[in-house]
């Protein structure tokens, strides 16, 4: 059984749905969400009834969620128009605040494919990671420590889960009002979401480019790219550590729309030959083979010679073994 405090048991109910269209303006969207908010603050606690068995925090922002997609609407009506326009467009009531168990593991570069994971996936993968290191001696990786992640889907919901519904996954599926609210039609937006996000979907997988993401506040793509893994620092740094959207970078970016660079590789060859292909890109010093040999077993020790039996495959590799500095 999932993990009920992570995942919604049965999985996300159907009349649980995003908004069609992104709600733009921030003005706009308060005025969207107020009525949901004051339903949040007078229902936050359920009535009082002969069955006095405790519910989770979790168990009850569900149960709130689905109450106030399934109401009619002009119930929904009735607390739009009573409802004041709240300062913060993601105000809910402390009670109802989520826990670490209640978070999805997902990071900026995620693996999203099908599961149970094939050897072969488990293989290119470990290939992906290995490529989100500097190859520049003993640097680590490009994006700092446990940057990596891979996408669990409820066994009830889409196995994998979708790029589009990545957001659903990751904050409807354990109702985080942190992130998600809803709107006065009764349908999920979200006001603090996912928006730059590296992901290893099938392509990425295959083709060694990985999906570069950002999203509308309705959980809908608002723009993609591909890059290979060794040219994401820059985008990370910009995306992550400025503030800077991603879009913007996936529209404009030199890197994203050098063909040559951006071409698709074949990742089934051994990884030297792979970053060979790439050299002239990424290894602006002339380091060459041998010492991105030295590096990777530095990044992860054994792996060359687990390689190298599998033909180019190596499919048991232990991520454990990754060096986290």
């Amino acid at each position: 059984m999932a993990d009920p405090e992570k995942y919604w048991p049965g999985g996300i109910p159907p009349h649980v749905r995003c908004h069609d269209n992104p709600v733009l303006g921030i003005t706009a969207f308060k005025e969207e969400v107020k009525g949901w908010q004051l339903f949040l603050e007078e229902n936050s606690t359920p009535r009082a009834s002969g069955n006095q068995e405790q519910i989770s925090k979790v168990t009850r922002r569900r149960q709130l969620v689905e109450e106030w997609a399934t109401m009619s609407q002009d119930s929904r009506d009735s607390y739009q128009e009573r409802a004041p326009l709240r300062a913060s467009d993601g105000w809910f009531p402390a009670g109802l605040a989520s826990t670490d168990q209640n978070i999805q593991h997902s990071d900026y570069f995620s693996l999203i494919i099908p599961e149970p994971i094939s050897p072969r996936n488990w293989a290119l993968w470990t290939k992906i990671r290995l490529m989100l290191y500097h190859f520049d001696g003993p640097h680590g990786t490009l994006s700092g420590d446990t940057s990596t992640a891979i996408v669990r889907p409820n066994r009830d919901g889409p196995n994998p889960v979708t790029v589009e519904g990545f957001n659903a996954w990751k904050y409807v599926e354990p109702a985080v009002f942190e992130h998600m609210t809803m709107t006065s039609t009764g349908t999920v937006v979200f006001h603090y979401w996912g928006s730059g996000v590296f992901f290893a979907d099938q392509e990425a997988l295959d083709t060694g480019r990985l999906l570069l993401c950002d999203f509308y506040n309705n959980g809908s793509l608002r723009a993609s790219g591909r890059v290979w893994p060794m040219f994401t620092e820059d985008l990370f740094n910009f995306i992550v550590g400025l503030g800077k959207p991603a879009y913007s970078h996936i529209e404009e970016d030199g890197w994203i729309h050098e063909e040559e660079a951006q071409e698709p590789g074949d990742m089934e060859k051994p990884i030297l030959e792979i970053l060979e292909t790439k050299a002239e890109f990424f290894d602006v010093d002339g380091r060459g083979a041998e010492l991105w040999r030295q590096d990777i077993e530095s990044y992860a020790p054994g792996y060359l010679e687990m390689e190298e039996a599998g033909g180019g495959m190596a499919v048991d590799y232990d991520h454990a073994n990754f060096r986290e500095d």
